[in-house]
């Protein structure tokens, strides 16, 4: 049996979550569609502790810096002020990698490491917009390419979050096919508007952002009673003893929405399943989501999805 190949992420404080779990979906996609493991992956930091991201959570890591698995591929991490975070530990880890021969790759502003340890010479390098005028000052030997992401070059290079899951789909199909490869990308385009409560639950376990507790039960509550008896704002406030303003600046800091939208996109989410696993009416559906009324559903769903709650029935059997 084939052996799975070792990820390594290397956690530069002030790191964008975002960009690490659109890195780490096709991996994890790719060991649940074919029934086996066929990537396993490990964060690291110079300490072997917690690493702080661009929202201010800490990060649990699994160890300090380690050789890599002579099959591994080792991705670099980083966010807005890499040129103040990254230090020279960063630097001689990824030249001793170099030196052992491990496939190496920049996410976001990572490129910027990799630059730093004169690995980028002549290599075409998706950089991060924001550094645009670092390379052109500080590496003018690098071209730096507006293409998303580059996996053709000997460093793979991704220069937002969106690009780093473009980046591991196009690794996916370069070690196992174009077949599992458009399966992940199947189910990334299917279920990429799953629930916000399931994604946060995701990362609040893998990431230690556990302790920002007043987040984790405000989407647990949400989660338990979406419908119309749905606590309002004000009220999961209260049973968290924050105030309302509190709560908002909660949801608009970590997940981009107030909570009146992270509600809605979470009933259009159960809605959406509902569409996909049952037969029920549309009506049904939509008043045990809390939209009260099929039309008011319809007009929202079309405008998050962009069809209409028909196009996504479940077929007749």
């Amino acid at each position: 049996m084939e052996q799975a190949q070792d990820v390594t992420v290397v956690l530069i404080d002030e790191f964008p979550p975002l960009a690490l779990s659109c890195a780490l979906a096709p991996l994890a996609l790719a060991n649940q569609l074919s029934g086996r493991t066929l990537f396993a992956w490990h964060l690291t930091s110079v300490t072997g502790r917690e690493v702080t991201s661009a929202n201010g959570y800490s990060f649990l890591v699994d160890r300090s810096f380690q050789p890599t698995d002579a099959n591994g591929l080792l991705l670099v991490l980083s966010g807005a002020r890499v040129e103040r975070v990254a230090t020279s530990q960063h630097v001689n880890y990824l030249r001793r990698e170099k030196r052992r021969g491990t496939r190496i790759g920049a996410l976001c502003s990572g490129a910027y490491v990799l630059a730093r340890a004169g690995m980028l010479e002549g290599v075409r390098t998706a950089v991060s917009s924001d550094l645009h005028d670092t390379f052109d000052a500080f590496f003018p030997d690098v071209p730096v390419t507006s293409a998303g992401f580059v996996a053709d070059e000997r460093y793979y290079s991704a220069s937002h979050a969106k690009a780093a899951l473009d980046l591991m789909l196009a690794h996916v199909e370069s070690r196992h096919g174009k077949g599992l490869a458009g399966r992940i990308a199947d189910q990334i385009v299917e279920f990429g508007v799953r629930s916000v409560a399931t994604e946060v639950s995701s990362f609040l376990k893998v990431s230690g952002a556990q302790k920002n507790a007043h987040l984790a039960e405000a989407i647990r509550l949400m989660a338990a009673a979406y419908g119309a008896s749905a606590p309002s704002a004000a009220e999961i406030a209260g049973s968290l003893g924050i105030s309302p303003r509190q709560l908002q600046r909660l949801f608009r800091e970590n997940l981009n929405r107030t909570p009146k939208g992270y509600l809605t996109h979470l009933r259009l989410s159960k809605a959406r399943e509902m569409l996909l696993q049952h037969n029920m009416p549309i009506s049904q559906i939509a008043d045990a989501c809390g939209f009260g009324s099929s039309a008011n559903f319809s007009r929202v769903y079309r405008r998050e999805f962009g069809v209409s709650p028909a196009s996504h029935r479940k077929p007749a059997d």
